[in-house]
This record gives C-alpha cells, sequence and structure tokens, in this order.
C-alpha cells in the first residue's frame, strides 16, 4: 500500500496527470514570479499555496528523519517575500526536492508504520 501511496503523491505533486491532468510541479513552473504573486481579490497566491504546501512537506520530512513535529497552521502560510525570479525559482526548487524527499520517505514506510499513522490520525 505504501508503494501505491507513494506513487499517487508523486502523481499529484510532480510527474503524473492523475487529477485535473496535470501535477502541481507542472503548474508552478510555467509561471512567473510576477504571476506567482499576483493577489486575486482575497484568494492566496500561487507562491503563498507553494510555500504552503512545503512548509507541511518540510515538517513531515523531519518526522520521518527522527524530529519532532512541530509545524503549526498559523505559520504555514508566512511566506517570505518573492521579490524576484529568484526568489521564486529557489521555492519551487525547494518545494520539488522536499515532494521527491517525502514521497520517497512514504515509500519506504513499513505497512506497520502506515497503519500506526493512519490509527492515531483517526483516533486523536
Amino acid at each position: 500500500m505504501n508503494i501505491y501511496l507513494s506513487i499517487r503523491i508523486k502523481e499529484v505533486l510532480l510527474n503524473g496527470k492523475w487529477i485535473a491532468n496535470t501535477n502541481f510541479k507542472e503548474q508552478i513552473e510555467s509561471i512567473t514570479w510576477q504571476q506567482s504573486i499576483q493577489k486575486i481579490e482575497n484568494l492566496n497566491t500561487i507562491g503563498m499555496l507553494t510555500f504552503h504546501i512545503n512548509y507541511y512537506l518540510k515538517g513531515l520530512i523531519k518526522v520521518f528523519n527522527g524530529g519532532e513535529l512541530d509545524i503549526k497552521d498559523k505559520y504555514s502560510f508566512d511566506i517570505p517575500e518573492i521579490k524576484n525570479e529568484t526568489d521564486w525559482q529557489n521555492l519551487i526548487t525547494e518545494f520539488i526536492d522536499n515532494a521527491e524527499i517525502f514521497s520517497e520517505k512514504v515509500r519506504q514506510l513499513e505497512e506497520t508504520q502506515l497503519e500506526q499513522v493512519f490509527t492515531y490520525s483517526f483516533n486523536e
């Protein structure tokens, strides 16, 4: 099951067409930094959403590496200002790297570990 979950994570984040015939990586690589910070009414920007997902990926990778789960919702949109193409490309690169690491960590999970994660989550 963990291998299939890992494949689905990669498809959604990096290289598939499983959801809406696209993936997150394809979308963020196709826009400019100016588009990434374009605000429409009170909606989050693409840059903010990219940071948000990457924030959680980094936090979960830390746990997979033996660290504490210390990510907080209140900080998940605290994005540093994207001021130029370099800032945007750095965020894209970090997101892609973390998505790869995260999907690999999920793939390496033992079945019993995966069961514990879901049992813990649903019983809290």
